[in-house]
């Protein structure tokens, strides 16, 4: 199927974590894990992944709705039991399961394609699910060039048997973010921004090594550019530019927010009939 480009958004800013985080060494036991789990790559180089950044924004977006309409416009897509959309043997819980539509819907690929769409949560929408696509990419995050240099530091600690001399190689604080969306609708571009305004310079969890602590960050420097011309898009490719596009303006993000707010509404009002 050949997908038309309609339009893509992209963020760029800085995840600004606020404590020291450390690599964790893979088969090495420590008596204290690391700060904050990080992934590799081939030639050492440390990065958070994509995917667990998109959860962190997607926690975010949650809290914008449940704030803006309450809860059940979000779903827990972690929790098979409290998905929007439910796999496996349907119960008598009230859920919608797959199955159930499949059993319904299933000789009409079309209807049963809207009947997902209808049925799947805002959040998901957005963030995608087992059946839906995201229309967002979220890209490894890896050191920022001007603090990303490595030191090692040696720490002696005393055992029974011996002293022991451990290595660890200390971790840049901050991590380049850049998220993009292609061919969102004006609602989804107006929900990415408001949580986004929602978690900028403000403090942020972050999965942590350590049970008793936690390890928190902050998201600053953001910029979000707009391009939504398909001429401008292969102008672009063919010239080896940055597909970046321009700065988005104030009226576009009246537009957005407008649309979101439409949306928001039309989904309230649908919640209450079904109800």
């Amino acid at each position: 199927m050949t997908v038309r480009f309609q339009s893509r958004m992209v963020l760029t800013g800085f995840l600004h974590c606020k404590s020291g985080a450390r690599i964790e060494q893979q088969g090495e036991s420590r008596p204290n894990p690391p700060d904050l789990y990080v992934l590799r790559d081939l030639s050492g180089t440390p990065y958070i992944s994509g995917s667990n950044f998109k959860n962190l924004l997607r926690r975010q977006v949650e809290s914008v709705l449940k704030d803006t309409l309450g809860p059940g416009f979000s779903c827990d897509s972690f929790n098979r039991d409290q998905a929007c959309i439910r796999l496996g043997e349907p119960r008598n819980d009230g859920g919608i399961y797959l199955q159930e539509l499949i059993a319904r819907f299933g000789d009409n690929d079309q209807r049963l394609f809207e009947q997902i769409e209808e049925h799947t949560c805002i959040a998901c929408k957005l963030f995608g699910s087992q059946l839906v696509e995201s229309p967002m990419l979220a890209e490894d995050l890896k050191p920022s060039i001007w603090g990303g240099q490595f030191k090692m530091r040696r720490k002696k600690i005393q055992t029974d048997l011996d002293q022991e001399v451990r290595e660890e190689k200390s971790l840049a604080d901050k991590f380049m973010i850049r998220v993009v969306l292609n061919n969102c609708e004006e609602w989804q571009q107006g929900l990415f921004v408001m949580a986004l305004s929602r978690a900028q310079n403000k403090l942020i969890t972050l999965s942590t090594g350590r049970q008793t602590e936690q390890q928190v960050a902050t998201i600053d420097s953001l910029s979000v550019r707009y391009l939504d011309s398909a001429r401008r898009l292969y102008e672009c490719l063919a010239k080896h530019e940055a597909t970046d596009g321009t700065e988005v303006t104030t009226e576009q993000l009246q537009q957005w927010i407008s649309s979101l707010r439409e949306h928001l509404k039309k989904a309230a009002r649908n919640a209450l009939a079904i109800a």
